[in-house]
């Protein structure tokens, strides 16, 4: 099992705990708080329901819901895989990559300032039929 568990799941494994995400985040936000920045906190689940979304859709209806390109572009990179440069302690750690169906969380400890490495994509193209999310099986 070692082999296919990666070591940042932490759901319904001995001795790892879900709860230590919301610790992080609770950790993080105070941060925040404290040293009188602002942030993005952003929980992606690229497992279960969004393989089967349709992403050309999800783009789409991020649009039309005021999303910018910008963000949607930040998505995009991520929902296809991505490197991220974590700040911690005055220095960056080695990059830590995601991919789809892999673990999105941060290491404990870490800074919510990070650098996202993605590919560049543009605002998507939105057909006139595309109002909802739909399963990718089943395209509107």
């Amino acid at each position: 099992m070692p082999a296919i568990i990666l070591p940042q799941q932490t759901g319904f494994i001995q001795s790892r705990s879900v709860f230590n995400n919301v610790l992080q985040f609770q950790l993080a936000h105070d941060l925040l708080k404290r040293e009188h920045r602002s942030g993005l906190f952003l929980k992606l689940d690229f497992k279960s329901a969004y393989d089967q979304v349709d992403h050309h859709v999800l783009w789409c209806t991020m649009r039309k819901m005021g999303s910018g390109d910008k963000f949607i572009g930040l998505i995009q990179g991520l929902s296809l895989g991505a490197c991220i440069l974590i700040h911690l302690n005055g220095a960056f750690n080695p990059r830590f990559c995601i991919h789809r169906g892999g673990a999105t969380r941060l290491p404990l400890g870490a800074s919510p300032v990070h650098d996202v490495y993605g590919p560049p994509h543009g605002p998507p193209h939105c057909p006139p039929g595309a109002t909802q999310l739909s399963p990718a099986t089943h395209w509107i």
